[in-house]
């Protein structure tokens, strides 16, 4: 599947949509690891990654829509004197990279409520389940 724009009754513009294709993958990864250092604009992203301002912008707006990046709500002064958007990592992508020791924590505490809810029965086979799935992404072992 193409992801960079092109007519769809050209095979010229399709084929350098074809061509330019790694080109983008790769921008978009150096776009999203940029931002995951925290809140920036598009010109930032551009500047420090030595990118044309348009292409940067094209690619944020990809991560956008792919619910990895988001508007932060912030606005500064960007180099025009103009009020410009912060963008910061989506939400959806704020709970994948959770750290291995607030991981380790949510599993213990989940644990302990498990046990406390279930101290005069034994524990629920589906408890055990998703305490041990848990520590199994944890320890990388999925």
């Amino acid at each position: 599947m193409i992801t960079a724009p092109f007519q769809k009754r050209s095979d010229t513009s399709r084929a350098a949509a074809e061509s330019v294709e790694d080109v983008v993958a790769t921008q978009k990864e150096k776009v999203f690891n940029f931002i995951k250092n925290g809140p920036c604009t598009d010109y930032a992203i551009a500047t420090t990654l030595k990118m044309q301002v348009s292409s940067a912008t094209a690619r944020r707006r990809a991560l956008v829509i792919d619910g990895r990046v988001r508007d932060s709500g912030k606005r500064v002064k960007g180099h025009a004197g103009r009020d410009v958007t912060l963008w910061e990592i989506g939400s959806q992508e704020t709970e994948v990279y959770v750290s291995r020791e607030t991981l380790q924590k949510r599993i213990a505490k989940a644990a302990l409520m498990l046990n406390s809810v279930h101290s005069r029965q034994p524990m629920h086979w589906a408890d055990t389940f998703i305490i041990q799935e848990a520590e199994n992404i944890l320890l990388g072992r999925v």
